[in-house]
Formats: structure tokens, sequence, C-alpha cells
């Protein structure tokens, strides 16, 4: 197990309020890492309210009861994980592990059994897929911006302690690369504006492989994000920024016509330009 060196994380990560603590604990056989608030009660992934401050799971590490900290991806936030599992074997990386470490640049810390590396950078994930064992080199690659968290070590690749990059672009290649160009087919890269009309553009985002996020989101269910309307307002903004290509005024005119749309939406122009910014 790798020896945690918490001085090193990004000091970007550390003022995000999305901090939990975790233990090991055996379900049906099988070891995993549970999530806690520093009460010690289980923090949930879809409940913003169970995280909390850097400083207070810091805190209660030092405490003795838990076993390490994690970071928790939100939807809303711009941050991304990506999961190299099985690719350190006596200290070296495999060839592709390092091919996604070095196409990525961003901070890279080693997970706390020591065999796998953790990846966070800025930015977001096509609907391509996000799971695969099918990567030369690694047991297992998994992508994250929500639902999950990351266990922390602080223990940066190489020594280093590497800031966290904005990384959209190159996050859409590897999905690309990694998950096949048929699918790839069907959706443009973020960069580039799409010009089907409205109401195929809805009907292709809605048939895309995300687990019926977007159609639900655009009939105006805000169950996934604990009724929390706003969360749910960036999560389907996100979603049409990449339909769109990042077309603000188009992602605004869509937006409109969803099961979202609300007076805080018309009505407040700095409401709609801080979603769309974000």
């Amino acid at each position: 197990m790798l020896e945690p060196n918490f001085d090193t994380v990004p000091g970007e990560l550390r003022e995000q309020e999305q901090w939990v603590l975790w233990k090991a604990e055996t379900r049906d056989g099988d070891t995993t890492k549970v999530p806690y608030q520093p009460s010690g009660r289980k923090a949930k992934s879809n409940t913003p309210s169970t995280w909390t401050s850097f400083e207070d799971v810091l805190s209660a590490y030092q405490g003795g009861d838990f076993a390490g900290i994690g970071f928790m991806f939100d939807e809303n936030g711009p941050y991304v994980g990506v999961d190299l599992d099985g690719c350190v074997d006596d200290g070296d990386l495999t060839g592709g592990a390092w091919d996604v470490v070095k196409h990525l640049d961003s901070y890279t810390e080693g997970s706390p059994s020591g065999t796998g590396l953790h990846i966070i950078c800025r930015g977001f994930l096509p609907d391509l897929g996000n799971r695969t064992s099918d990567v030369q080199g690694l047991k297992e690659l998994e992508l994250y911006e929500d639902g999950r968290y990351f266990t922390v070590t602080g223990r940066g690749l190489g020594g280093e302690a590497r800031p966290v990059e904005n990384r959209a672009q190159e996050l859409y290649d590897l999905c690309k690369d990694v998950f096949g160009e048929k699918q790839a087919e069907k959706q443009p890269a973020p960069s580039k504006p799409n010009d089907v009309e409205d109401r195929d553009l809805v009907e292709t985002a809605k048939q895309a492989d995300d687990s019926g996020k977007f159609a639900r989101l655009w009939n105006g269910d805000t169950s996934a994000y604990a009724d929390d309307h706003s969360r749910a307002d960036q999560a389907l903004v996100n979603k049409l920024a990449f339909w769109t290509g990042g077309d603000r005024d188009r992602i605004d005119q869509l937006f409109r016509q969803s099961g979202l749309c609300r007076e805080k939406w018309t009505g407040r122009p700095d409401y709609r330009k801080r979603t769309i910014d974000k």
C-alpha cells in the first residue's frame, strides 16, 4: 500500500467541497472502499450535502478511524477522473498506461494499492463509453465525471506534483480511440457545431448511450440530483454544450424547449450566463 502524502494534492482540488473519507469493507466476499463523512455516517455520490472540505476530511483521517480520503466527482463541476487499473509492475508503467498519461498530461497519482494510477483533469466525457478492459497493458480503464469518487494518495507520478489541466479535446480523442470509430461517428467532436435541426438533435441525444440521463433531464426530471433544480439545469446545459459544439445561443434556445425551463432561466440573464459559462 502507498503511504499518502497529502501535501502534494493540487490546491485547486483542495478548495472544492467534494471530499470524503473511506473505509475498506467486505461485501459479498469482495473488498470495497466505502465513502464516509467525518461524522462517521456514510457519504453518497449523488448527495453533495454529504461531502465536505479537504481540511475536515484530513482532520478526521488523522484521528485514525478511516483508511484514507477521497474526491467526489460532481456532474456540475469541471473534473473528470481517469482510472488506470493494473498498470504498475515493480514500479514500472506498462506502455499502454504511459500512452494515456502522456496524452492527458494532467495531475496523476498512484492508487492506494500501488498497482494503478488516477488522473484528474478538467473536461467532460462524450457518450461513447466509460469502461473497458481492452486497452493493452491495463487490467481496466474507467472514466468518470459524476456518481463516483477517487481515493486520493497525493503520491504524484515520479514524485512530481502536477497541476490539474484543461483536457476536453484530449478526453474526447481518448474515448474515440478506446471505444471505437463506429460509435464516435455518430457524434461530433465537442469543438464542432452540430447543424441538425433542433428536433433531430434532441432525438439523437436521447438515443445516445448515457443510460437515459439526457432524456430524463430534457423531460424535467430532477430526481437524480436530489431534486436540486439548479444542479439539474447545469447537467442538461453540460450535455447541450456537447451536442451543440458549445454554441451559446443554441444552448439557450434548446434549454427553453426542455422540461427544466422555468422563470429563473427566462428571467435571470445572470443565472443563464453563469450556467452556460460553467
